[in-house]
């Protein structure tokens, strides 16, 4: 009879995320992750099946509150609202103390070069998945004549993308909340 795990997956789980978001994918060692999560070898490969396995789920795991994070711009009143919504709270998020500096995906894409194909496609998608987030809201935002259809929709989402992405890394070393509130004060003026 096989024994029973002794452990919360859950948590477990989550643990690996924060080790995975802190250090980079390529930086963190199997015994990080079993140091982090508590666990034995044997419990890792038995319930996670291998590091990358791991790295796949604690994304998922860290995306799934991003989805939450999505809904700021869909449920609010104007495209201009929810995307001031969205970036004040990542601004905060990306601030926050708590938990490692930054974006578990951005610090991750940092160390792309580093990662296996498999590691960067899952990279790959998550920002695409993004990039697409923000092209259906920004379109909607033509359609309902908040923004010219004469805007060149691609370089608006390059540049939201980017903005982003750059909080996350610029909020590793400069930790002025007013500093990112006025950089998306001035990309909302784009629109």
């Amino acid at each position: 009879m096989a024994r029973p795990k002794q452990f919360d997956r859950g948590q477990a789980l989550a643990k690996a995320m924060y080790t995975f978001w802190e250090k980079g994918y390529a930086a963190t060692s199997v015994p990080d992750l079993l140091t982090s999560m508590g666990i034995s070898r044997s419990s890792l490969y038995e319930s996670f099946i291998d590091k990358q396995t791991l790295f796949s789920e604690a994304l998922e795991h860290y995306e799934q509150s991003g989805r939450q994070r999505l809904n700021l711009w869909q449920q609010a009143p104007s495209v201009k609202e929810g995307l001031r919504k969205f970036f004040y709270y990542h601004i905060d998020q990306a601030l926050n103390e708590e938990s490692p500096s930054g974006c578990f995906v951005t610090n991750s894409a940092v160390s792309f070069d580093l990662m296996d194909h498999r590691m960067q496609e899952l990279i790959q998608d998550s920002f695409d998945c993004f990039e697409q987030s923000l092209r259906l809201l920004l379109e909607q935002g033509q359609k309902n004549g908040e923004i010219s259809v004469e805007r060149d929709m691609d370089a608006l989402v390059s540049v939201f993308h980017s903005i982003n992405h750059g909080i996350n890394v610029m909020s590793k070393v400069n930790k002025d909340k007013k500093t990112y509130e006025n950089l998306v004060e001035e990309a909302l003026k784009l629109i």
